[in-house]
């Protein structure tokens, strides 16, 4: 009974998914309805509500300066009419993109959650393609990157202005939810 509940996605939430991918456990108590014996998905719905968010300025380190040897290779996701384009590129030099907020995304493959938010991103991206640009990076092959901003969930979404980090938040969040979540453009 307690695997079908813990597997179950009416039971778990995409915070949840995202942190026992990465080795969290987590300790079910109580998941069945007192009035009911079993769990289902049509009794009991997903919850789609992502934990606590930080707006601007809410993440360690905001308003300073990257330092210019904290480096590694990212994604630049290049938005056009068809598909995205991803070309690799230099993390100092996208972070020191001239006149562009700069949206940076740490992700992982086996991430469902960093796969639901990578649409979304691009939409806003999409939205503003002459003020934001969007860089992905891989928090398995770029570790020393993930360590200098302390990832320890994702996705982890942070906002880079000129070489400054100004914002961010953590965990899945839709189109409209992150364009409330931007710092002015």
């Amino acid at each position: 009974m307690l695997r079908s509940a813990i597997l179950s996605r009416s039971v778990l939430r995409p915070w949840m998914l995202a942190a026992s991918a990465a080795g969290l456990l987590f300790v079910v108590v109580g998941c069945q309805d007192a009035s009911t014996s079993s769990v289902s998905d049509a009794e009991a719905p997903p919850d789609t509500t992502p934990p606590a968010v930080g707006g601007e300025g809410e993440v360690d380190g905001a308003g300073e300066a990257i330092p210019a040897d904290v480096n590694g290779k990212v994604e630049h996701v290049v938005v056009g009419e068809g598909e995205s384009e991803h070309v690799e590129m230099d993390f100092q030099q996208a972070i020191h993109t001239e006149g562009k907020l700069v949206v940076v995304d740490f992700w992982a493959t086996w991430c469902g959650p960093c796969r639901m938010l990578a649409p979304e991103l691009e939409k806003v991206v999409k939205d503003n393609p002459e003020k934001i640009m969007l860089v992905k990076v891989n928090v398995d092959t770029e570790e020393d990157l993930a360590a200098h901003f302390k990832i320890e969930s994702i996705p982890d979404v942070r906002f880079v202005r000129d070489g400054k980090l100004i914002g961010g938040f953590i965990g899945f969040i839709d189109a409209d939810g992150i364009k409330a979540e931007l710092p002015p453009l």
